[in-house]
């Protein structure tokens, strides 16, 4: 995977990862995905910020048009902004699918924890209305989201409490 000017933007370990052709949350899935089911009996951390649905909108079926984009306006260069944003977040909504998918094939019991960021108007440079701010900052729309942690074949009684070191 590489930028605009050909540096590479994915690395594992100290190699990049080139996935020519390939979308990008779907690479991010599958570079976790290979971590989560390698055989190893060792417990593990996987921290996955997939970049989308953040500007530019590119969908999966995009490849030719972002390569041919030229940087101009900060949406991207497709007008259907709506329909754009509609697929990124399909995108992202099935590789979350196809990692749950992966866990449950490998039998491996895990908590997962998501979080959203805040639900300002992503098509907009809107204020968060009616809090403070916008998405950027700290302020009480960013904290309206939550953790919300789940397990697969694994789950804690309420009222849980724990006492990490």
């Amino acid at each position: 995977m590489r930028d605009a000017h050909g540096k590479s933007i994915l690395w594992r370990d100290r190699t990049p990862v080139d996935a020519p052709g390939k979308y990008f949350a779907d690479v991010l899935a599958d570079e976790a995905i290979a971590y989560m089911t390698k055989k190893d009996d060792r417990p593990f951390f996987v921290y996955l910020p997939f970049t989308s649905p953040h500007v530019p909108y590119f969908g999966p079926g995009d490849r030719q048009l972002a390569k041919d984009w030229d940087h101009e306006g900060s949406t991207g260069p497709r007008e259907d902004l709506h329909q754009a944003y509609k697929e990124v977040v399909e995108a992202m909504d099935a590789n979350v699918g196809r990692i749950h998918q992966a866990l449950r094939d490998a039998g491996l019991e895990t908590i997962r924890s998501s979080c959203s960021p805040p639900t300002t108007d992503q098509l907009t440079t809107a204020a968060a209305w009616p809090f403070r701010g916008r998405k950027t900052n700290l302020y009480e729309v960013e904290s309206a989201s939550p953790p919300s942690p789940t397990g697969l074949g694994t789950s804690l009684p309420a009222d849980t409490q724990t006492n990490p070191p």
